[in-house]
C-alpha cells in the first residue's frame, strides 16, 4: 500500500490516534506532518523514490528512524536516572554511616 497526500491530510485532521503518535513519535518529518506549512516539504523528504506518495518501505524507513530516537532517548533517560540514584545513594550512605558514628560514641560511654 501507499499514502497520498490527501490520505494523510484526512488522518492527521481527523484521527486522533495518528495526531498523538505523530505528535510524539519521535521522528521530526513525521511530526511535521501534522504542519501545514511544513506538510509539502515534509512528503517530499519521506517520499524517497519520488513516486508522489509514501510507500511502506518508505513509511517503515521513517518508523525506524523514530523508534531508534525513541530508544536513545530512553537510554539518556535511564542513565540520568540511575546517576541520580547512585547519588542519592551515596548521600545516604554517608548519613547513614556517619548517625552510626554517632551513636556509637553515645554509647560508648568510657571511650574505650
Amino acid at each position: 500500500g501507499t499514502l497520498t497526500k490527501e490520505e494523510i491530510l484526512h488522518a492527521v485532521k481527523n484521527e486522533d490516534e495518528v495526531q498523538k503518535f505523530l505528535i510524539s513519535c519521535g521522528n521530526q518529518n513525521l511530526s511535521d506532518l501534522m504542519v501545514p506549512s511544513k506538510l509539502e516539504k515534509t512528503l517530499a523528504e519521506l517520499d524517497t523514490d519520488k513516486s508522489g506518495e509514501v510507500d511502506l518501505p518508505e513509511w517503515e524507513a521513517a518508523i525506524a528512524q523514530a523508534l531508534a530516537n525513541k530508544l536513545e532517548q530512553r537510554a539518556k533517560d535511564r542513565a540520568e536516572a540511575a546517576a541520580k540514584a547512585r547519588a542519592e545513594n551515596e548521600a545516604f550512605t554517608k548519613e547513614f554511616l556517619n548517625k552510626a558514628r554517632e551513636v556509637f560514641e553515645l554509647i560508648d560511654k568510657d571511650d574505650s
